[in-house]
């Protein structure tokens, strides 16, 4: 296999890339231009490629806070993003050989890698295969840093990453086949809270990208809203982002809980892979909360493991699932208690999730699922432009996107509550108009109270 060697030409797996001595390149058979809207970096760029663009950088690091420096500069939208394409190396976002430890801010819990306010940016990795560029750090609660710490803070909305594996290396080996030279031992055999990215945005994508770490991985938690796309996950409790999209992902699990919880319309897996290494029970979240699972395969070496949507469930909590097989045989997530699971096989709520056979007639079975219903919210956001294939609803092209919402919210009207005349305790616990979560013995319930009803997707 080619090693990585970056000069003034560049020529990577059969020619996914070329860059020539003048100020463009071309991926993917479109020649793009070195600009302040197309950044390159070049993990062996010498001073002389330097010289030739003022947009050319050695470290991720440096293009990142070059593009944080440009949106102040310029205007990026979602048609006209800022772009940061990446040639394959290793590229760490920390210095792994700093002696120093990594604190907190003043005032809060969780040291960072980097800090970033960006919006409508698109990292994008220059090979096909994700393992060939590796954004890396390896730093952990009580392993050389206090606190979780975690690779990426990102403020802003609009956040595309493609071809690209995140991987926090504390607990976990680097391993780089490309070039053998950049492997990197764990920083610690112990498995702690070792995070990649926590965000406050809104539409966020990943394409083809790998999330590597144990404990708290957090890809993108905090997002409003997210897909994942061909991705793939190694992780253990409390990890995967709790409101998102996962659409033909795979994902290794390590133990018993991968989500703390979810929250808003929940985790939508769709087409997935899920291999599970737990030696006890499998569940998906911590704290009860909503899930859906469509067309997803379980795989064990426990023939007959047990698999629940969490381990202390309220009996109000529902959710959701259709076609899925464990270990090649039919699922159903906690048989012992089926009254959680709404199995969506013949139903009309399953259209809010996967298309009918008639809609796959109008041309589009290669995605089969209804991804612009979960994720377009109230501004029609839709990343894999579903809802211009089909167009809007008409008497003769009815929409085989109906918009169906996914779960039901309640608020109160009133700007104030009589807290003796409107609630009473809970003697029986775990009856309410909490949708899903715990109520425990010691809860409270509302009455009297005018509520209005909301449909979120």
């Amino acid at each position: 296999m080619m090693k990585h060697s970056c000069a003034f030409l560049l020529l990577w797996l059969g020619g996914l890339l070329a860059v020539n001595a003048q100020t463009t390149f071309v991926y993917r058979g479109q020649t793009l231009t070195i600009s302040e809207r197309a950044l390159l970096v070049e993990a062996e760029a010498d001073s002389a490629r330097l010289a030739q663009s003022a947009y050319v950088y050695r470290s991720v690091r440096e293009a990142l806070r070059a593009a944080e420096g440009l949106q102040q500069s310029h205007a990026y939208t979602e048609a006209e993003p800022l772009c940061i394409y990446i040639a394959p190396s290793v590229y760490w976002l920390d210095n792994p050989d700093d002696p120093d430890v990594r604190k907190p801010r003043p005032g809060e819990s969780t040291p960072f890698g980097m800090e970033l306010t960006l919006s409508h940016l698109r990292l994008i990795g220059l090979a096909d295969r994700p393992e060939d560029v590796v954004l890396a750090c390896n730093r952990g609660q009580t392993q050389g840093a206090e606190g979780n710490f975690t690779m990426l803070h990102l403020t802003g909305n609009d956040i595309q990453v493609e071809n690209l594996t995140f991987g926090n290396y504390c607990s976990v080996d680097l391993e780089y086949p490309l070039n053998p030279s950049l492997n990197r031992k764990k920083r610690a055999e112990a498995i702690v809270q070792a995070q990649l990215i926590i965000c406050r945005s809104d539409k966020v994508v990943a394409r083809n990208c790998r999330f590597i770490s144990r404990l708290n991985s957090c890809p993108f938690s905090g997002a409003e809203r997210a897909l994942f796309y061909h991705c793939y996950f190694e992780c253990t409790d409390d990890a995967l982002c709790e409101r998102a999209v996962y659409l033909r992902c795979r994902f290794t699990l390590f133990s018993g809980k991968p989500f703390y919880s979810t929250r808003g319309t929940g985790a939508v897996f769709l087409d997935c892979d899920l291999h599970a290494l737990t030696g006890g029970r499998q569940y998906l979240v911590k704290v009860g909360s909503p899930v859906a699972m469509v067309d997803c395969r379980w795989t064990s070496r426990q023939p007959n493991l047990f698999i629940g949507w969490t381990q202390d469930p309220t009996d109000d909590l529902r959710s959701y699932q259709h076609n899925l097989t464990l270990n090649g045989q039919p699922l159903l997530v906690n048989a012992d208690k089926p009254w959680l699971t709404v199995d969506m096989t013949g139903k009309p709520i399953l259209k809010a999730y996967r298309l009918c056979d008639a809609d796959l007639e109008a041309g589009d079975a290669s995605i089969p699922y209804n991804v612009y219903n979960l994720l377009r919210g109230n501004d029609g956001w839709d990343p894999l432009r579903q809802a211009s294939v089909h167009g809007n609803a008409t008497a003769s092209a009815p929409d085989c996107r109906p918009h169906i919402p996914t779960q039901l919210s309640l608020s109160a009207r009133a700007a104030t509550v009589d807290l003796e005349a409107d609630i009473v305790p809970n003697a029986f616990g775990g009856i309410g108009i909490q949708h899903t979560g715990s109520v425990g013995a010691s809860a409270t319930l509302l009455r009297r109270l005018d509520v209005q009803w909301e449909e979120a997707y």
